[in-house]
């Protein structure tokens, strides 16, 4: 049981010194509607196209002494 108190916040800590990434930057975003009818009903079918920009991930630091 001490094992899994360990490995809890062994968990919450890592995630809270891990550093949280910048949310993405939508660029473009499109919504198509499209009314259909349907033996049940009319229906409206909705397309969502977005563009985002994810940042890319920080490379680790080089050393001089590293390959």
């Amino acid at each position: 049981m001490l094992h899994n108190l360990g490995a809890f916040f062994g968990h919450v800590i890592r995630g809270v010194k891990t550093p949280a990434t910048p949310p993405p930057r939508v660029i473009r975003e499109e919504v198509r509607e499209h009314p259909v009818d349907l033996p049940e009903g009319r229906v409206v079918l909705r397309r969502v196209i977005r563009d985002e920009v994810l940042p890319a991930p920080a490379s680790p630091k080089r050393t001089p002494d590293s390959p």
